[in-house]
């Protein structure tokens, strides 16, 4: 925690000596404000803000507009208290490695702040809605994640859609069982498909071996076709 801290202080100083934006209260609620080169901002809150907190919303608005190969000029802010904000920008374009993340983002990308930044974007892709979180401590960290997700987005779902999925995982191994792939009925344990969730949203390039060998350290008794199965029926991965 230290070290995102103090990532996200180097970068939040940086930030603080260029922005140039104007921002004026409207209203009780309502402050606006935009920025030289053309962004825009809408602020929400319940009470007076600060100046401290307004330019942490300045700074932080910098930072993520500074996220490279994204364009877009709108963001929406909801102060709750001093120090603690949560906002979304609308990019309107954004690409990484080559990949189009802006149409998997039509509700845009989320952020809050509470002492240091930290990402919270729902993404479509097809019929899915994969999550990202986490603290942000570089814009590439942030873009990987977000094109991890539109390739794996099982890993990135909610717990209910996890569990849903969890008994058609049953369900299938238990027809497969059925007709002699399995030697005898298998049981899925959802605590193991948890635990290989987990490792494939870490790394997703594993291998089943490579994933077998993790779960023996981490004391598990499992063996290559049950990771196969967890890869085949709920991740659509094949060796």
């Amino acid at each position: 925690m230290k070290k995102i801290i103090l990532a996200f202080l180097m970068i939040f100083t940086s930030f603080s000596m260029f922005a140039q934006w104007n921002i004026s209260k409207v209203s009780e609620e309502l402050y606006e404000g935009s920025r030289e080169d053309g962004k825009v901002v809408t602020i929400f809150s319940n009470t007076s803000i600060s100046t401290e907190t307004l330019e942490k919303v300045k700074n932080c608005l910098d930072i993520v507009w500074n996220i490279p190969r994204i364009q877009g000029t709108k963001a929406s802010v909801n102060v709750d208290s001093d120090n603690n904000f949560h906002f979304i920008i609308y990019p309107s374009s954004l690409t990484y490695e080559n990949v189009d993340l802006a149409k998997n983002l039509p509700s845009g990308m989320g952020f809050y702040y509470d002492s240091a930044l930290f990402y919270d974007v729902t993404l479509k892709v097809e019929e899915l809605m994969p999550r990202v979180t986490g603290a942000y401590v570089s814009p590439k960290d942030l873009l990987a994640e977000l094109k991890s997700s539109t390739e794996f987005p099982d890993l990135y779902m909610y717990d209910e859609y996890v569990l849903e999925r969890l008994s058609r995982l049953e369900n299938a191994v238990m027809a497969l069982s059925k007709k002699g792939i399995f030697s005898k009925p298998a049981e899925v344990d959802s605590e193991l498909v948890f635990a290989i969730r987990s490792i494939y949203n870490s790394n997703p390039d594993l291998t089943s071996k490579e994933v077998l060998s993790i779960l023996k350290e981490q004391g598990f008794t499992v063996s290559a076709s049950d990771v196969a199965a967890v890869r085949l029926v709920y991740l659509g991965l094949i060796d």
